[in-house]
């Protein structure tokens, strides 16, 4: 019995621990989505400037942003800041 249970320990438990640390990795990549607001701020442009990019579709779905819009009269997004800099996307919004 304890030469199986250390038999498991040394040919399992390795990589039940590398999986375990996996998914911690994986979960703290997790994009952090953010309010217009402070997106703007980040990303040193205008809410509006943002809205716009949404409506011309320079912005994908999913990617950039998510709507959480549960009415038409108050657009409400959510934005993955990751997103902007891996895209290069900062260099091309405009100044305030």
């Amino acid at each position: 019995m304890e030469d199986d249970l250390k038999e498991i320990i040394r040919t399992e438990l390795p990589a039940a621990i590398a999986e375990a640390i996996a998914r911690v990795l994986v979960e703290k990549q997790q994009p952090q989505w953010v309010d217009i607001r402070k997106a703007s701020q980040a990303l040193d442009c205008s809410p509006k400037l943002l809205k716009s990019m949404i409506d011309r579709g320079v912005l994908i779905p999913r990617t950039h942003y998510i709507d959480l819009t549960p009415d038409e009269y108050k657009r409400t997004y959510r934005f993955n800041l990751e997103s902007f800099s891996k895209k290069d996307l900062r260099s091309g919004l405009a100044r305030r």
